[in-house]
């Protein structure tokens, strides 16, 4: 239901073996027609990877026109009816149903149906590209379990990165690259607008105390002293 009292209905199918989701379409008005299209959007996109789907498991939603199974079945796919209040027999979709609800779908407003499909497309690339799953041994859809880090050097130089969905509803993490180090070369000594000799900066004296300053911005010594950039 969106603010306006609008319903919308979702269609969206599974992989078992990858646990990878796609969402074929949103509409408030399921026709035939529109299934039907969903359906062949969805034949197209499991041929061009080459994979190979035998079965595809439904309810008995009267929604779903007999043109979907016959479509399906041209294209090598049989059609699974699940049995009458037995929603175990499609586990894995109710699953995501229930995760879609309680992670996106319950923490937000929803507009119209632009900003339903927006927020469902952003829940897929997370749920697809950074979510791990369980029965997948904790890996992603689109990606393998990496590899675990044990190196004890290396785990004290960690540098985790975080990355917000959907204004920080959904939170992504990843590893950062660390800021390549500069090295500088060090001068004989620095000379003032009056031709005294000042203290090497990289040397801190009680007369003169410089301070680092952020990188890219060179050193700022004490007052009177001069700015030297890298």
């Amino acid at each position: 239901m969106t603010l306006t009292g609008a319903r919308l209905y979702v269609l969206a199918v599974i992989e078992h073996a990858t646990r990878r989701v796609r969402v074929l379409g949103v509409t408030p008005h399921p026709t035939a027609a529109w299934v039907a299209q969903a359906a062949r959007n969805l034949v197209m996109d499991i041929e061009d990877p080459g994979g190979q789907v035998k079965y595809l498991i439904r309810d008995r939603d009267g929604k779903d026109p007999a043109l979907l199974d016959a479509i399906l079945s041209d294209a090598g796919i049989e059609v699974v009816l699940t049995g009458v209040r037995m929603p175990r027999m499609n586990s894995i979709m109710e699953r995501w149903i229930q995760s879609c609800r309680h992670e996106l779908l319950d923490r937000t407003l929803i507009f119209n149906q632009a900003h339903l499909l927006y927020a469902l497309r952003e829940h897929e690339r997370h749920y697809n590209d950074h979510r791990p799953h369980r029965g997948i041994a904790n890996a992603r859809p689109h990606a393998p379990l990496p590899e675990p880090t044990t190196d004890p050097a290396t785990l004290g130089r960690l540098r985790i990165h975080r990355h917000d969905r959907l204004g920080g509803l959904l939170h992504e993490y990843e590893h950062a690259a660390r800021p390549a180090r500069m090295a500088l070369s060090a001068p004989a000594a620095l000379a003032g607008a009056s031709g005294q000799r000042l203290p090497e900066p990289w040397r801190q004296t009680p007369s003169s105390s410089p301070v680092r300053c952020p990188r890219g911005s060179g050193y700022s010594s004490s007052p009177g002293s001069v700015s030297v950039p890298e």
